[in-house]
């Protein structure tokens, strides 16, 4: 899969990111990257599902998330 991003595209993207990282509640360096803790919240969780979708075509996004309680 190619990836289909053009023009602007590619900086709004990691805007997003930014703007979803910047929501973590909690941040803890792991072996290969860094896991990040977000509040239980249905909408936000919905952004980052649709952010994570395109990893298929995209090297820069993160190759994993899980949806689990902390708490």
């Amino acid at each position: 899969m190619a990836c289909t991003l053009g023009g602007a595209e590619p900086g709004e993207r990691t805007e997003q990111w930014q703007h979803m990282v910047d929501k973590a509640e909690t941040r803890q360096e792991i072996p290969d990257g860094v896991r990040l803790s977000f509040p239980a919240d249905a909408g936000l969780a919905g952004e980052i599902a649709a952010l994570a979708a395109e990893h298929g075509c995209c090297s820069a996004i993160p190759p994993s998330h899980t949806d689990r309680p902390t708490r």
